[in-house]
This record gives C-alpha cells, structure tokens and sequence, in this order.
C-alpha cells in the first residue's frame, strides 16, 4: 500500500532484513550533493523510529518535488506521519 504526504510517498513491504531505501529523483535535485543530502535527512528522520519498527520489513522513501525547499524538522514530521499512517509507529 502507498501513504503519501505533499513530499513524500512512502511504500512498505515485507523481506528477510528490515531495509530503509530513499528515492530521489534527478528531476527533484539535478547535483548528486543535493540529493544525497536529502536521503542523509530522511534516513536520519526514520533512524529515530527504528527501535519500534517491526523487524522484516522493507520501508521505501519516494520524494517529491515539494520536498526542495523544506528544512528538516519538516520531513522529519513528514516521515512520522508516513509511519503513523502505515501503523509502524
């Protein structure tokens, strides 16, 4: 099942290992600096969660082009919401 927010989509399915993959699009941020600091940002945001996350699970980060201006407590709030929304938190 997909849960979305206005910057991000979130997918979760389940594997052998918990997984925590980010998707960032060149279309979002042209330069690989900007984009891998996104990713740093909602890893970081999903690592605070991580110790009431069920374990096999595989979490997918999509973002979206309203995520460019936003700062971090921002997408911090964002991936709660995600999780909240998929029951995980």
């Amino acid at each position: 099942m997909l849960y979305q927010t206005p910057t991000l989509s979130f997918r979760v399915t389940t594997g052998s290992l918990s997984k925590i993959h980010v998707i960032v699009s060149k279309k979002i941020f042209i330069k690989a600096v900007d984009r891998n600091l996104l990713k740093r940002r909602i890893r970081n945001s999903v690592n605070q969660y991580l110790k009431t996350l069920p374990k096999n699970k595989i979490l997918f980060f999509y973002t979206k082009k309203d995520i460019r201006n936003k700062k971090y407590k921002e997408i911090n709030s964002d991936v709660e919401i995600l999780l909240k929304k998929a029951k995980l938190y």
